[in-house]
């Protein structure tokens, strides 16, 4: 049977909405060809025809514009495995990462709001907005210049190729070693997005089911769960605000916003409590609230007195320095030996290094945006050397095993990393699970640090937690260079593909693997380099390899 019968295919209406579907949504969703999105413009053309909104639709894909008309149509569920109308239209046309409804919201212009009870919707993608999260919040290292943190590391000019060496060698040293192995189960992504609308009131988003858990059979008898209700998860959330009190922005905007935080009390000028009132007793209160017990002084201004016609005396303010030139001249030699080091953020936020076997295969590649996917397919470098897509069959190797090729053959759709609220998440997109070592999610789930966690098809997990990163960092500042300098083990995250290791398998060591990369993240590298350097580490000298 001919999936595009005569007219429609023919129809340039339609074959212009096709060259609108985005690039990453064809590779990830589709099979990588125009036909694949044809066939999806056909399809939600005929839900907007359905509901005669055509035209605007037509119109809003074209044009591109928030200005256009609303498509008011039902959110119906699609033949096939596209999901429900408008998540369709949004992956095709605006969001290629999108996940869940929470994702995204109305803009203010729209007629008919999305929501997720409702049945009726708009089909124009440009009248939603990325739901925007705060980005995570760390403090400042402070390093106290006069302490000896010991013997220095010896750096070479590229912090990165320095630790990448120093790792690979040590995988040898390492390689008869136990290396505990766990199944991941559950999405932390959209726990993420639930425990958000949840701190945020938005309840029609959420879902009180169980989230999943890790799973340790059966490589391993290792089980977490990921949490069971939004009660547990805000009170585990406020235990950690609590721990770790942000006062200073961090994290690569990603898309972030600055919203006020839920803990944060705004005065709305009625309920106005004076200081003294604050350090009474509630009865005290009481009395003074509903009592007439007011002298009059200064020229008839009323001055509050307690119940037995006591004044109150307000509390004077201190000064900010009630000290002497002395204290003074103490305060400002501190200065000079202590250093705050903040999180500096940069665009190019992620590194990849793509190895076969123990052979490094290609160049360093660095990614900016907010997202980027590593799949099995051949797309060209000529865009640029900086980009948000990573193809691993770009890349050749005359003495490629046949192991090796079967396995490139399977990664298709790959792996996405995100960076959401400063912190990163890994997805599994393939039909193949994949295998992810991270020292950061290791000693956030509690795990043996060497760890390797097998991630099934459509997984999600966090492998970079900005807040354990930032606490591991302030306690490594006041030991040794050492300690700081081993902290750069959580900014990097190896994922092999199909193949795992470790004590359940027969390969022993990552450079068994036939297809794997290593990730590094670049901003928390960066910030062990300054805290390094800080601490009176020797400057950077030159390589062989620079």
């Amino acid at each position: 049977m001919d999936d595009f019968p005569s007219p429609e295919p023919t129809d340039p209406r339609l074959e212009a909405m096709a060259q609108k579907v985005l690039e990453e949504t064809i590779i990830t969703e589709g099979d990588g060809t125009i036909y694949w999105a044809l066939k999806v413009t056909r399809l939600l053309s005929r839900v907007a025809k359905k509901h005669q909104c055509f035209e605007a639709f037509y119109d809003a894909v074209i044009k591109g514009d928030p200005k256009t008309r609303c498509c008011p149509a039902h959110n119906e569920k699609l033949i096939g495995n596209f999901g429900r109308a408008i998540m369709c239209v949004l992956r095709a046309f605006r969001f290629p990462v999108i996940r869940y409804e929470s994702q995204v919201k109305s803009i203010l212009t729209c007629r008919h709001a999305f929501n997720s009870h409702s049945r009726n919707v708009c089909l124009n993608p440009y009248h939603y907005r990325w739901v925007e999260l705060p980005t995570c919040q760390v403090p400042p290292i402070i390093v106290n210049k006069e302490l000896d943190y010991g013997e220095p590391p010896i750096r070479t000019e590229d912090a990165l190729d320095d630790w990448n060496q120093k790792d690979l060698k040590e995988e040898q040293v390492v390689a008869s070693w136990d290396v505990p192995n766990v199944t991941m189960r559950g999405d932390e992504i959209k726990l993420l997005y639930d425990r958000y609308a949840a701190e945020n009131g938005d309840f029609q988003y959420m879902n009180y089911g169980n989230f999943g858990s890790f799973d340790g059979s059966p490589c391993s008898s290792t089980t977490m769960s990921l949490g069971s209700s939004f009660a547990s998860l805000l009170q585990q959330s406020n235990r950690q605000d609590d721990e770790e009190p942000g006062y200073y922005r961090s994290g690569l905007s990603s898309p972030a916003s600055h919203a006020a935080s839920p803990r944060e009390f705004i005065p709305n000028g009625n309920d106005t409590i004076s200081l003294d009132q604050e350090m009474m007793d509630d009865s005290e209160v009481s009395d003074i609230m509903h009592s007439e017990n007011f002298s009059s002084e200064n020229n008839g201004n009323r001055k509050p007195t307690y119940a037995d016609g006591r004044p109150i005396t307000p509390i004077e303010p201190r000064p900010l320095y009630r000290s002497s030139a002395l204290e003074l001249g103490d305060l400002s030699r501190q200065a000079g030996i202590y250093e705050c080091v903040e999180y500096e953020e940069s665009p190019s936020w992620l590194k990849l290094i793509y190895y076969e076997e123990g052979t490094m295969i290609g160049e360093k590649a660095d990614v900016e945006g907010h997202h980027c996917l590593i799949d099995g397919f051949t797309a060209s470098r000529t865009d640029s050397e900086t980009r948000s897509r990573f193809s691993l069959g770009w890349y050749n190797n005359p003495n490629r095993s046949p192991q090796t090729a079967e396995v490139r053959g399977l990664i298709g759709k790959g792996v996405r990393f995100y960076l959401l609220a400063g912190e990163v998440y890994v997805e599994n997109l393939c039909n193949i699970p994949v295998f992810v070592q991270s020292i950061g999610a290791n000693m956030k789930n509690g795990f043996q640090l060497n760890t390797v966690s097998k991630l099934p098809p459509t997984g999600t997990m966090k492998v970079f937690d900005m807040r354990l990163f930032s606490k591991q960092l302030r306690t490594a500042a006041e030991k040794t260079y050492q300690d700081v300098y081993c902290l750069s083990r959580m900014c990097t995250v190896r994922v092999s593909f199909c193949k795992g290791w470790g004590e359940h398998y027969r390969r022993s060591t990552v450079l068994r693997s036939p297809v794997w990369f290593q990730a590094h993240l670049n901003n928390p590298m960066h910030w062990v380099d300054s805290v390094l350097t800080c601490m009176g580490a020797p400057p950077r000298i030159c390589s062989s390899r620079t």
